[in-house]
């Protein structure tokens, strides 16, 4: 096909990359579905790169002159982590971050082998093992909880204090008594909705899920049936 064709192909598949990336990150409505589209472009883009029989690149470089979909990669990884960072309560870190370093260096190993120019500089390197990183941890994170099914353990707790704090965005948490495998009053990071309607001396309940993946992750909430 005409080169043409390719660049156009390329800059429409970036402007994708950055829309979807920017409603995962700033609108997730549904949020299901905003999350599972950004996570399904990474993969879009191995596959168009493969189709494309080597008239495209992963990212972007002077003395290339095919056109770069790097915004199918990185844009949807950043959303993705950042959804879960924000979204998602973990006990079990380490493991998770075992796991999806495992994940990462595969997928990195993969883009290495199918695209040779991200070898050239030591840049190239590191910026496509931190893409693949960052992209791992937000998908198995975010999967752990969205996909799991297991009935959640039930914790009463009452609240000690509210507050928020504003770095680059706003943030909310709620104080509440020792629960579970915390001894001490320990901050749980809720939404603004939770937040507005929770209240110091109210009774809440914190629901520690097991994982889909065996990452045991909680969050705080109206009691049901109480």
């Amino acid at each position: 096909m005409k080169t043409w064709f390719w660049f156009v192909v390329a800059r429409a598949l970036n402007w994708i990359g950055a829309g979807v990336a920017a409603w995962a990150l700033f609108w997730p409505v549904p949020y299901l579905l905003a999350v599972s589209v950004a996570a399904a472009l990474p993969p879009l883009g191995f596959l168009i790169h493969l189709l494309g029989g080597g008239a495209l690149r992963f990212r972007t470089e002077p003395s290339d002159p095919r056109p770069s979909i790097s915004w199918l990669f990185g844009p949807p990884a950043f959303a993705l982590v950042s959804r879960m960072f924000l979204d998602c309560e973990y006990l079990d870190w380490v493991p998770l971050l075992e796991w999806s370093a495992a994940a990462g260096l595969a997928i990195f190993l993969f883009a290495l082998l199918r695209e040779r120019t991200l070898r050239r500089t030591s840049d190239g390197v590191l910026l496509s093992l931190f893409v693949a990183l960052t992209y791992s941890l937000g998908m198995v994170g975010l999967a752990n909880v969205l996909f799991d099914n297991s009935a959640p353990q039930t914790f009463r707790v009452s609240v000690i204090d509210t507050k928020f704090l504003y770095t680059n965005h706003q943030e909310y948490f709620v104080k509440v008594s020792p629960w579970g495998p915390f001894s001490d009053y320990n901050d749980i990071r809720v939404s603004d909705a939770v937040y507005s309607r929770t209240h110091a001396g109210d009774t809440v309940c914190v629901y520690q899920g097991k994982g889909r993946l065996g990452f045991r992750w909680y969050e705080l909430g109206k009691c049901r049936h109480s």
